[in-house]
């Protein structure tokens, strides 16, 4: 489909909307994803924001996706006091002009988009928001850590030791040198990193909007801290663009939020970090498979399932890469795909960070795999 520019925000030709019923006060988390998302004209770039009911709970921003580069967005918001009815979660858009396409193609990857909502009781999660503009030193050394200029920080407590969620969000994270990189990181208590992300070349239109996520287990009961932090080999990077200095455009935004799992969740996760490499024309695990084992109880249930890939790349420029993201029995038994994303353009430099999930509904009792 294709969506015309809009000076103020506006829903996509096809709505993104999602109804959900709370049956009793608490909190959720909106998680929206887009692939493929295209603008007709070079150097212009497309707001999204989050709404639940008539309240904006997030924003985020493409950069420059003309051609080849088009971007893949994931992002989330989180309301907080809900109470008890019916609510609505809609995705919106605005550019300033040109036209923005939600492209398809069956050779190099579908295009797709996502929302899932996580509904929970206000004690579990926990949240901060910041919007304001800033610039970081260029007194970093490549292998120094700092804080954002404007921290990126949070306290939680938990009540169990049960682990916990951090996600990270940023929009328009911008490098003023060329084929320079960002990387940023979730650092637990000080001392533990569980996640880390990089933007590759941000420079000038073409500015990042990282998201990722991390998984803190072994936690003792009490309180904690949880920041995001930054660095660079050189130059200076901007979290630019308040609230009140852009109009069709979209302001920066940055989100962080702690999700304590409770009694009737469980968790699994792993990691990877080796180099890897690898080609497919048709649908293929990784060359070092990214698969967790995860069970369903008794009962009925449902499986969210996250996934972050950093520094992505192709050999050739104006190529993709496609994910998506499969489940099923240990068996091997109904297998289904929960969600699917797309790099765009993802040569030299310009190597893509991929951030997508999927929710499953309905499954029975036993045994699952989640693969990328």
């Amino acid at each position: 489909m294709n969506a015309p520019a809009q000076s103020d925000w506006a829903p996509l030709p096809t709505p993104m909307e999602l109804a959900f019923d709370t049956r009793e006060p608490g909190a959720v988390r909106v998680l929206a994803d887009l692939s493929r998302v295209q603008h007709s004209l070079s150097s212009h770039n497309i707001a999204f924001r989050i709404l639940c009911d008539a309240t904006v709970i997030a924003e985020t921003n493409t950069g420059d996706s003309f051609g080849w580069n088009y971007a893949a967005l994931s992002f989330e918001g989180v309301q907080i006091g809900l109470s008890v009815g019916v609510h609505t979660v809609s995705v919106q858009y605005k550019t300033a002009n040109g036209t923005v396409h939600f492209a398809d193609s069956d050779a190099t990857g579908n295009q797709a988009r996502r929302l899932a909502v996580v509904v929970m009781p206000d004690h579990e999660m926990t949240t901060a928001h910041w919007n304001n503009s800033g610039t970081t030193s260029e007194s970093l050394s490549p292998d120094s850590w700092a804080s954002l200029p404007t921290p990126m920080t949070i306290s939680f407590s938990t009540t169990t030791p049960e682990p916990v969620v951090v996600t990270a969000g940023l929009s328009r994270v911008q490098h003023d040198l060329w084929s320079q990189n960002t990387a940023f990181r979730i650092l637990v208590n000080g001392e533990t990193v569980i996640a880390e992300q990089n933007t590759a070349d941000a420079y000038n239109w073409k500015y990042a909007a990282p998201s990722f996520h991390g998984v803190a287990s072994g936690l003792e009961a009490g309180s904690h801290t949880a920041e995001v932090q930054f660095r660079t080999t050189g130059g200076k990077v901007s979290f630019w663009g308040d609230s009140s200095s852009l109009s069709s455009s979209g302001y920066q935004s940055r989100r962080l939020t702690v999700h304590e799992a409770g009694h009737s969740q469980t968790l699994t996760t792993d990691s990877w970090s080796n180099e890897m490499s690898g080609s497919s024309g048709t649908w293929a695990a990784l060359p070092t498979r990214m698969m967790v084992t995860f069970t369903i109880g008794n009962d009925e249930g449902a499986a969210l399932v996250m996934a972050d890939i950093s520094r992505v790349q192709h050999e050739t420029y104006g190529l993709n890469t496609a994910f998506r993201i499969v489940t099923k029995s240990v068996n091997g038994y109904n297998q289904m795909t929960l969600a699917e994303i797309n790099t765009g353009s993802a040569a030299n430099t310009d190597y893509a960070a991929v951030s997508f999930q999927g929710v499953y509904n309905g499954m029975s009792p036993g045994e699952y795999e989640a693969e990328v």
